[in-house]
């Protein structure tokens, strides 16, 4: 043997004899050993060939094949402790390899021993370094409270999910009017929200006036509140004629009546003053066309009216928080936002309101297939126009739309559930509240579109390990409703488990109509028949996925966060034909994204850029970090939900 591997122990070379003796018998470094070997008597003796000269060998002592450490995240979350990011062996030392506090260490890996071992992928001997991260505290969001609050005497709470990480103020509150409650961080250098922020949040709730006992209305037609309602001060009233001035309280509006539309006439700075009145808290003005003998499927707004609408809203003090536009059977509450937002899109042109309850026939064909499979589906068809244009954004603005709902026999209002459907017939859940008083549903809602109630219930309440106040709920009732994921069992979801690569195609392949396709596969880790073996052939034939190479595709492993961006874009490409086209520019600014492997930089920006994907708070992508199943519905609902 000419070679061995260094262990710290001598070896051998050769060992003298009667009849030959050496120069050096043997070596404990890494390096090489030349060794002469000697006759002891060349009179007497020769070596076999007859030869009777010394002989020169070369023995190495190689050095120690030590495999190079692969931490499995390179991110940590806050936890006030101290977090060993690398431990050292036998093989190697490691400096800095902790810490406690928020920041980014950089860790060094040495070998022991000058020369005596070396890494085994390279051979080399130099020190490592690796980039570690401590992430401020991720800390879920509360969900919102969805009580709708009446005017009792008492003191009310709006409730919100409790943690020590945050303060509430704000949410106990007695008199009827609008109020905002505040939750705040308690320490903003060592915790964030999930999203990576750690602004305050806000939440709005109404307490509504209660309803004489003789009518099922207050005075000013408010027909209760919600999480996010109104109340209201002055109204109008739309009689029979085609034009007529309409009066409630100070606001007076003058309406025509013409093709379903009510076109109002201007209202002035003046009569919003009046609209405010001497309320203590800002209030809605309402515009009140529900005792219409004639049937009014839309609202027309000047422009001078949105405009003095908009400049009441979002100027402190002037008593108004927005504009409440009732109809017949159903009303839009527009907050100051929204006003601001649909204002300025509206470039000085009128604005007109649609809103109508109906049944599925306006849905296109992918739509209606998602909304036959809710129980008693009711469709809501919602739209702002203005100058010809659709309007369906209001910034950061929200509508809340309260309609009537006709709870079927045997059905439970608990179950009530509302959807935003987009046009590839995505069901997204919104948030809602339910009136039994009044038969009414109201919706939230951030965006104008098409929106579908129906009472099929809470789809995850028979999993008992998801919350339903986690920053999740809604991300996860998205990926079972639109059949996009499963439980385990029907009382197990897994939220926090890792998502397997065999997982995340089946997915896809769900969500693509799960087609069987024609295609030998060359994968040795898939089997013939197993229950995500179709769908990696049809990830496979499209090019979505090439594996790991080497006949690999990895199915059981925990899919990283750079390998889902990966099947997405490239989902977003085989099969919609979108993603990045010609020249394109997009930086990541994050400070770790050297971490990113190239051939996910195109897929990441792009994820990344749609909102399909985020950080992981303080500038860290975390690209080889694993995701959850929580998570992967949540990236679910950005990219498909929109």
């Amino acid at each position: 043997q000419l070679t061995f591997e260094y262990d710290g122990t001598e070896k051998t070379f050769i060992t003298d004899t009667d009849y030959y003796t050496s120069d050096c018998h043997s070596g404990t470094d890494a390096m090489q050993y030349p060794v002469n070997l000697m006759l002891r008597d060349n009179d007497n003796y020769a070596w076999s060939d007859g030869s009777n000269g010394s002989l020169t060998y070369t023995f190495t002592i190689a050095p120690k094949q030590v495999e190079k450490p692969a931490p499995s995240q390179t991110a940590f979350e806050y936890t006030g402790e101290e977090i060993t990011f690398i431990e050292g062996n036998e093989y190697y030392d490691v400096e800095n390899g902790s810490g406690t506090d928020i920041g980014q260490y950089p860790v060094n890996v040495v070998l022991k021993g000058a020369g005596n071992q070396a890494w085994s992928d390279d051979g080399t001997f130099a020190y490592l370094t690796y980039t570690f991260n401590i992430i401020p505290k991720q800390v879920q969001k509360p969900a919102a409270d969805t009580t709708a609050f009446t005017y009792s005497g008492s003191e009310q709470t709006y409730t919100l999910a409790e943690n020590s990480a945050y303060t509430v103020t704000g949410n106990k509150q007695t008199e009827i009017g609008t109020y905002t409650v505040t939750v705040a961080l308690n320490d903003k250098t060592h915790y964030q929200w999930a999203d990576g922020s750690t602004d305050d949040l806000t939440y709005s709730f109404v307490i509504a006036k209660a309803k004489a006992p003789s009518s099922g209305s207050d005075d000013s037609g408010n027909t209760g509140g919600s999480g996010s309602g109104s109340s209201s001060a002055g109204s109008s009233n739309a009689g029979t004629g085609n034009t007529q001035t309409v009066q409630s309280g100070e606001l007076d509006v003058t309406v025509t009546v013409s093709d379903n539309v009510a076109t109002l006439g201007e209202i002035s700075k003046e009569d919003i003053d009046k609209a405010s009145g001497t309320a203590e808290e800002p209030v809605n003005a309402v515009i009140d066309l529900s005792g219409s003998e004639k049937e009014i499927k839309a609202v027309t707004l000047p422009a001078a009216t949105l405009e003095n609408l908009a400049a009441a809203a979002n100027t402190e003090g002037s008593g108004i928080c927005g504009v409440e536009i009732v109809l017949p059977g159903c009303s839009a509450v527009i907050d100051a936002n929204a006003l601001n937002a649909l204002q300025s899109q509206a470039g000085g042109k009128e604005l007109t309101l649609s809103l109508a309850v109906t049944d599925l026939t306006a849905l296109s064909k992918t739509q209606l297939i998602a909304a036959e499979r809710l129980s008693f589906p009711l469709l809501i068809e919602a739209s702002f126009m203005a100058d010809g244009k659709i309007i369906s954004t209001f910034g950061s603005g929200n509508v809340t739309l309260t309609v009537p709902y006709d709870l079927p026999a045997g059905k439970a209002a608990k179950d009530i559930r509302a959807y935003y459907l987009n046009a590839k017939g995505m069901l997204t859940p919104m948030t809602c509240s339910y009136d039994a008083a009044t038969g009414q549903v109201t919706i939230i809602a951030p965006h104008f579109s098409s929106y579908v109630i129906s009472v099929d219930g809470d789809p995850c309440e028979g999993f008992t390990d998801t919350d339903r106040t986690a920053w999740y709920h809604n991300a996860v009732d998205f990926a079972v409703v639109n059949g996009l994921m499963s439980g385990y069992s029907e009382t197990s979801f897994g939220p926090n488990d890792k998502l397997t690569r065999a997982q995340l195609v089946t997915i896809l392949w769900r969500n693509a109509g799960s087609p069987v396709v024609n295609y030998a596969m060359s994968f040795t880790d898939v089997p013939a028949e197993g229950w995500y073996t179709e769908a990696v052939r049809w990830a496979a034939s499209l090019g979505i996925t090439d594996g790991y190479g080497n006949g690999l595709f990895g199915s059981a492993d925990s899919i990283t966060r750079e390998q889902l961006a990966v099947f997405l874009y490239r989902y977003e490409q085989k099969v919609n034909g979108g993603g990045f086209t010609g020249t394109w520019m997009f930086d990541l600014k994050f400070s770790d994204k050297s971490n990113l492997s190239d051939w996910a930089y195109e897929p990441m920006c792009w994820c990344v850029m749609n909102g399909v994907l985020e950080g992981k708070g303080s500038g860290i992508l975390d690209p080889k970090g694993t995701a959850t199943r929580a998570q992967v519905a949540q990236m679910l609902m950005n990219y498909l939900g929109k």
